[in-house]
């Protein structure tokens, strides 16, 4: 007999985030979901998180990684430590609604085929929208639930048979690009990834991210790069790498000459690491069912729907 409601263990990954952690945890408490439990991961914060959600959220598990070691870090160490059918990966600083976990699993529990869902993971600048795009759902315009090629790791339910069958974040990436490439890996080993849009997060977008942009476009540049390689096609490759070495030194005259280092170092990683990315490329190719032709049309796909979603939230704000 189908298991109506499957557990799922919520994974609030939490780096110096105390100040998200109250609205975080107060809507999690009020989700209308019988059967979730949920777990703080904490990156070694210094910002008093630990001691404060124990003193005010009893009923959240705590797990200390030790160590920022990341995103897929932090989140990998949460997956191991929880048994639920279902991991929900949530980022500290984003307001659940009511309904909407009971929805994405009804959604994932449909298909055994669909290894991925997302609800829609609403900007809080953009509340004033979700009349518009419920009305949508309602009126056909648009679907309640579309096959994506990636959806966001800020709220990504995963079901643990799918975890178990293609494995984990791939830690090589300390932040950005790692939710899209375990998508595209879901994708190419023959699961479907869906997003769901009438069931919504809010999420205060990029609050968590890398302070320093140099940083952050070292990282950001260095996980695209990497994530294409090990991911996509040799004849993809060969039309996509020329345009991204240009489109990436073009950044320079946008940014800024200081913006070289971080361009030049991103670049020079990938080629020092090409020989151990080429044997994970291996392990993903090796055992692909899904086709590249349909994870490039879900690519595109996903970049019309951000320029269409750009024309709408800029209509109702």
């Amino acid at each position: 007999m189908l298991n109506k409601y499957p557990k799922v263990s919520i994974i609030v990954l939490n780096y110096n985030g105390k100040k998200y952690l109250d609205e975080c945890f107060q809507s999690l408490s009020e989700l209308d979901y019988p059967n979730y439990e949920v777990v703080m991961v904490d990156n070694k914060s210094t910002d008093d998180s630990v001691e404060y959600v124990k003193r005010n959220y009893e009923w959240v598990r705590i797990i200390q990684t030790g160590r920022n070691g990341g995103f897929a870090f932090g989140n990998n160490i949460g997956i191991k430590e929880t048994k639920g059918e279902y991991v929900f990966l949530l980022n500290n600083d984003t307001i659940s609604t009511k309904t909407f976990l009971r929805r994405i699993v009804e959604v994932a529990e449909s298909d055994p085929d669909i290894g991925v869902v997302s609800p829609l993971p609403l900007h809080m600048i953009d509340k004033n929208c979700v009349d518009l795009i419920l009305d949508m759902v309602r009126r056909g315009e648009r679907e309640a639930v579309a096959a994506v090629s990636t959806v966001a790791g800020a709220t990504m339910l995963i079901k643990r048979s799918v975890l178990e069958d293609i494995g984990l974040l791939d830690e090589t990436m300390f932040l950005y690009w790692e939710d899209t490439e375990f998508c595209w890996r879901a994708n190419l080993l023959g699961y479907r990834v869906v997003e769901v849009y009438d069931a919504i997060v809010y999420h205060l977008w990029m609050s968590t991210g890398l302070k320093n942009r140099g940083d952050a476009l070292f990282e950001f540049l260095k996980n695209k790069i990497y994530v294409h390689i090990k991911s996509m096609s040799i004849f993809y490759l060969v039309l996509y790498l020329p345009y991204e070495m240009a489109r990436s030194f073009a950044r320079i005259f946008y940014y800024g000459f200081g913006m070289y280092q971080p361009i030049t170092k991103a670049w020079k990683w990938n080629i020092s690491n090409l020989s151990e990315t080429i044997k994970k490329r291996r392990g993903v190719r090796r055992y692909k069912k899904g086709s590249d032709w349909r994870l490039l049309k879900l690519m595109i796909k996903h970049d019309l729907n951000i320029m269409r979603g750009r024309r709408l939230f800029k209509k109702c704000r």
